[in-house]
C-alpha cells in the first residue's frame, strides 16, 4: 500500500492478534507509532488486548502512559482493555488502579476486575467484586432515573448505608444538584470528593463545573477549572472540561469571554470538539456575530475535520434570522446537507416573526406541511406555532 492510515494498520494488528501472533501485533503497533500514525479507541484495545496474550505488561503499561492525559484514558473500552491486559500480566495492583479510576463501568469492566483477581487467585476479593457489581449496578440505576431532589435523597441514603459511592454515582448527585439549582449542596459534594479522591477524575471534574454553571455560580466553575488547571491535572482539563466552562459562558450571556476561552483552549494544543462549536455558535448567534458565526461553521470540515450537525446548522439560521438576514437563513436551509428538521423551521419561523414575509418565503409551504403532518409528535411546536403561522401568513 502506498498511504498506510490508522485504520490499515489496525485491520494487519487486528488479523495478527486474532490468528495468535500477538507478539508481532505488539511489534507492528511499535511500528506503527513509530512512522507517526496516531492510534484510535479500536487500536488501543486491539493493542492491549495483544499485549495481555503476549504477556507484555511493559508495553502495555507504556500505551497506558502514553494515553494518561488524553480522553482515551476514560473511554469505557479502552479502559475495560488496559484492566484485562494489567489483570492477565499479574500486574493487579494497575488493574485496580485503572477499575477504580472509571467514570463509568459496565458488565466488562466488573468481569475483568473479577477475573483480575482470580488471575491470581484472591477468590475472596473476586467475590466481593462479584457482589459490588450488583450493588453498585442498583444504586446508579435508581439515581439515574430519579429526579433532581429524589437523586439527592438517594445518595444521601446510600452514603448512610455505608454503600461506597463510585464515580458515576457523584455524576449524578452533581446532575442532581444542577437540575434543582442548590449551589450549597453542590459546594458540599465537592468537598466530600476532594476527600475521596474523586478529583482526580475528568468526569467529575466536567460535572461539578457543570452543576456549578447551572446553579448560576460561574465563578465557583471557573475556580474549580482554574485548580486543576494549575495542579498540573491535564487528564481533568480536557476538552470536555473546557467545552463545559465554554458553554456556562456562552449561556449566560458572556458570548466575548466564551470566544476567548476557545482561543485559549486551541492554544493549550487542545482541539474543540462539536459539542465546543455548538457552544460558540449559540454564543455568536446571541451576540449578534453574524460573520463570525457563518465562518466557523464553514470551517468545521475545512479546518478541522468535523461535520456539522442538524443541531449546528440550525443554530446559524437562527443568528441569521435574529440579524434579518432572511435570504442568507433560506439559503443554508436550501443548501443543507440534511433534511431541515423543526428547529431549523422553527428558527426561520422566529425570523419571519421578527421581519414579517412567511407568504413570500419558499419554506412556507414545507413549514405549513411540518406543523399539520398527523405523523408529527413534536406536539409543543404545534400548539405554539401553528396558530400563530396560519394567522402571519394571512397578512403577508
Amino acid at each position: 500500500m502506498t498511504v498506510r492510515n490508522v485504520h490499515s494498520w489496525t485491520i494487519m494488528l487486528v488479523a495478527l492478534a486474532e490468528n495468535g501472533e500477538c507478539k508481532q501485533a505488539v511489534r507492528l503497533f511499535r511500528e506503527m507509532l513509530l512512522e507517526g500514525v496516531k492510534p484510535n479507541a479500536f487500536t488501543l484495545t486491539s493493542a492491549l488486548t495483544a499485549c495481555g496474550h503476549a504477556g507484555d505488561a511493559d508495553e502495555g503499561h507504556r500505551i497506558d502512559g502514553m494515553i494518561a492525559c488524553t480522553q482515551l484514558r476514560v473511554d469505557v473500552a479502552v479502559c475495560n482493555a488496559l484492566i484485562s491486559m494489567y489483570g492477565k500480566c499479574g500486574w493487579l495492583d494497575q488493574a485496580k488502579a485503572v477499575f477504580h479510576s472509571m467514570p463509568c463501568k459496565n458488565d466488562i469492566s466488573w468481569t475483568a476486575m473479577i477475573d483480575a483477581y482470580c488471575q491470581r487467585r484472591e477468590w475472596a476479593r473476586a467475590l466481593e467484586c462479584f457482589h459490588g457489581m450488583d450493588l453498585e449496578g442498583s444504586w446508579n440505576a435508581i439515581m439515574s432515573a430519579a429526579g433532581g431532589e429524589e437523586a439527592l435523597e438517594l445518595f444521601s441514603r446510600m452514603l448512610q448505608l455505608g454503600v461506597k459511592p463510585v464515580a458515576i454515582s457523584v455524576v449524578a448527585a452533581m446532575e442532581a444538584c444542577g437540575k434543582v439549582c442548590d449551589g450549597a449542596r453542590t459546594r458540599k459534594l465537592e468537598e466530600a470528593i476532594v476527600w475521596d479522591a474523586f478529583d482526580a477524575n475528568p468526569v467529575v471534574t466536567s460535572a461539578l463545573m457543570d452543576a456549578y454553571a447551572k446553579c448560576g455560580r460561574l465563578g465557583d466553575a471557573r475556580r474549580v477549572f482554574d485548580t486543576y488547571r494549575c495542579m498540573g491535572m491535564c487528564s481533568c482539563v480536557d476538552v470536555v472540561a473546557w467545552s463545559t466552562l465554554i458553554a456556562a459562558y456562552a449561556e449566560s450571556g458572556d458570548s466575548g469571554y466564551a470566544l476567548w476561552l476557545l482561543y485559549t483552549m486551541e492554544l493549550h494544543g487542545i482541539q474543540p470538539n462539536a459539542v465546543t462549536l455548538l457552544s460558540i455558535l449559540f454564543a455568536c448567534s446571541h451576540a449578534g456575530w453574524v460573520e463570525h458565526g457563518c465562518h466557523l461553521l464553514a470551517s468545521m470540515w475545512r479546518d478541522r475535520g468535523l461535520y456539522p450537525s442538524s443541531q449546528h446548522y440550525s443554530c446559524v439560521v437562527d443568528m441569521l434570522g435574529r440579524a434579518g438576514w432572511l435570504l442568507d437563513a433560506e439559503r443554508l436551509v436550501g443548501s443543507m446537507p440534511i433534511q431541515p428538521d423543526s428547529v431549523a423551521l422553527t428558527s426561520l419561523l422566529g425570523a419571519y416573526t421578527l421581519h414579517g414575509g412567511l407568504r413570500l418565503s419558499p419554506y412556507f409551504q414545507q413549514i405549513m406541511g411540518y406543523a399539520t403532518l398527523p405523523h408529527n409528535t413534536d406536539s409543543s411546536w404545534k400548539e405554539s406555532n401553528l396558530s400563530f403561522i396560519e394567522g402571519r401568513a394571512s397578512q403577508d
